[in-house]
């Protein structure tokens, strides 16, 4: 009997409701298994995640019948935990892995199969597939990765209300963030002011670190620029964008001032970006085109004159995201973007230009859209 006690983030139902939808998707692909590597997707439907995933590691999907983990045997203890599979196959270092996860394979799938794979996970990469396909003689490796990333973007009432306690924890993070953010302090102060708020609300997964950014003065201009050691000082810009994550869920704010009395220039620029944005995810709703939501955010930018092109998306999806991704770029919103919003959607909803930046979280409803995070959209003043 084991003495580890199984915390599963969702109910035995729920993953397997997942289960079916994924059979059913895989039937009317043609697919006899599907051979899972990326770990949103392993989470997802299995329940297994942490943060070895630098190790082998793979989820096999069946048309019929139950899925199988293939894991490193060390990290079996969290599989007790966390993941409701049973029939879990464990290797040990210097044992071949992809070996063990191709035998499972030929079990559940005759010569002749067809087996979908994620070409484009970077935990896939092409020596790993060759070694594979090498090990499944006449099985054929076809790239049906999207069939599960594709049902990942319908968030459940669970998942939801994970990312909204992930959005109270941004949330959280951002306020602390700004009130931290003085002159005199450095880059590396407000981090720790951040974390310690996060770990506060319910964070509980640093493996990325702070999972943000935090900027100021010149480095604003740094998309992804990380935090160092520079003190802050009087007119400084200072931009953070920062995650709440609960049980995977992520949730994202940002935003950006000027240390002391902003100039009318970022005050305009951040006034013409939050009612660009109000506008926008008021408009959001099933059916509406996500086109229609981009061009909501980017014209008014384009005609206030704050940029000469605007070709950024203005959202992307969040959901279940382990690093380094820190969000699912599958579902973007843009003026390119060819779908319409459904019921359960959640975007991290971002605008920035002039030196001016903001965003929220939202998810959308059945009748419109709900801000999962909080705080005031007014230009920030400190310092």
């Amino acid at each position: 009997m084991s003495l580890i006690p199984q915390q599963l983030h969702f109910s035995v139902e729920e993953y397997r409701a997942r289960l079916l939808r994924t059979q059913a998707e895989m039937q009317r692909s043609g697919l006899d298994a599907l051979l899972l590597h990326q770990p949103e997707n392993i989470a997802w439907l299995g329940g297994f995640w942490h943060d070895g995933f630098f190790a082998y590691h793979s989820l096999i999907i069946p048309a019929d019948g139950e899925p199988i983990l293939i894991e490193r045997a060390l990290e079996d203890p969290v599989a007790q935990e966390l993941s409701w599979v049973d029939d879990r196959r464990g290797y040990f270092d210097g044992e071949d892995a992809e070996a063990l996860a191709a035998a499972a394979v030929s079990e559940v799938t005759a010569v002749g199969g067809r087996i979908g794979v994620e070409l484009d996970s970077a935990f896939l990469p092409v020596t790993r597939y060759r070694r594979l396909a090498e090990l499944l003689p006449g099985r054929e490796l076809l790239g049906h990765g999207d069939i599960v990333e594709e049902l990942r973007q319908i968030k459940s009432a669970q998942e939801i209300a994970y990312i909204r306690t992930a959005g109270q924890i941004a949330s959280a993070a951002v306020a602390a963030g700004l009130q931290t953010a003085q002159p005199g302090a450095t880059e590396l102060d407000v981090a720790a002011a951040v974390a310690q708020a996060q770990a506060d609300h319910g964070h509980d997964s640093f493996f990325g670190g702070l999972g943000g950014t935090i900027c100021s003065g010149w480095r604003t201009i740094q998309l992804h620029g990380q935090q160092t050691g520079r003190t802050l000082a009087p007119g400084d810009r200072i931009r953070l964008e920062l995650p709440g994550i609960h049980r995977q869920y992520w949730a994202k704010q940002m935003r950006s001032t000027m240390l002391g009395r902003p100039d009318d220039g970022l005050l305009r620029a951040h006034e013409i970006l939050r009612i660009a944005q109000d506008s926008a995810i008021a408009a959001m709703a099933p059916g509406v085109p996500a086109a229609h939501i981009a061009e909501l955010c980017r014209r008014p930018v384009l005609d206030a004159g704050l940029t000469d092109r605007y070709e950024n998306r203005v959202g992307y999806g969040l959901g279940l995201q382990f690093h380094p991704t820190s969000g699912d770029f599958a579902l973007d919103i843009d003026h390119r973007t060819n779908r319409k919003l459904e019921a359960g959607m959640v975007f991290h909803m971002l605008l920035f230009a002039a030196g001016a930046a903001i965003s929220e979280t939202v998810v959308v409803t059945d009748n419109g859209c709900e801000v999962l995070t909080i705080g005031d959209r007014s230009l920030p003043r400190i310092g």
